[in-house]
Parts: structure tokens; sequence; C-alpha cells
């Protein structure tokens, strides 16, 4: 499968990042099923130090398949940042109330092929205005 550039707008570092969503290969669900899982947030692309490290979790902060659809296999996919990991990406400093934009890949692990990049983009995160 190709890549899929996804773009995400996170309106808060105070609350927690959610986005859910299913895969399909033309009308017919994937299946994760033995799949592993990670993705990384970076400040750029080539950062030395990744600000989040994201993996396979059944709760809390992490990657999650899940049955999306009717068709009873794991053909979604969750991805959680918590809001004290959103915190820890901001940085302090810069003209107030700007948003701050981070890089990020999710690669995916079949397991009878090799780990392939699935997604990857941009995280655009405002400060917020509730605390």
């Amino acid at each position: 499968m190709l890549p899929v550039r996804k773009d995400f707008t996170v309106p808060s570092r105070t609350t927690a990042f959610i986005w859910e969503g299913a895969f399909l290969d033309g009308a017919q669900p994937l299946d994760f099923t033995g799949y592993g899982a990670r993705m990384q947030v970076r400040l750029y692309g080539e950062a030395s130090t990744p600000l989040i490290d994201l993996a396979l979790a059944d709760t809390g902060q992490g990657l999650k398949f899940y049955k999306a659809t009717s068709a009873g296999v794991l053909d979604g996919l969750r991805i959680l940042i918590g809001a004290g990991g959103l915190a820890a990406m901001w940085s302090p400093g810069g003209e107030p109330s700007a948003a701050q934009r981070f890089s990020y890949d999710l690669l995916l692990d079949p397991p009878s092929s090799l780990e392939e990049v699935w997604m990857h983009g941009t995280i655009t995160l405002f400060s917020g205005v509730t605390r």
C-alpha cells in the first residue's frame, strides 16, 4: 500500500488527541491481525530524538487495532496521545497562542512482510485556552 498523507490539527495541548480510522483495500476491510505498529512524532523529519514514541497499547497512550466495521476483523486503528504527551511536545516561547507544527510517520509491520510507512504528515498543535 502506498503511504497516505494525513495532517492532524489538535486544538489544545491540555486534552488528549484521539484519531480512529478504518482501512480498506477498495471495498474490502484490511485485517491487521498479527500486525505490529509504531509511530514517532518529531520536531521535524530528521530531528534526532522523537518527542513522542507510540507503540501498540491496549489502554492509554499508544496505538490500538480494533474492529471498526461489521466485517469482524481488526480493520481499524486508534491513535491516542494523552494530554501529558501533548504538553511534553509543546515548546514554550515564541508568539503567544501560535500553533506549533510537528512531523510524524506511522509504520505497520505485517506478520509476513517488511515494515512499511502507512501514514505520514504533520500534527499542528495549538496551546488551547482552557487549562
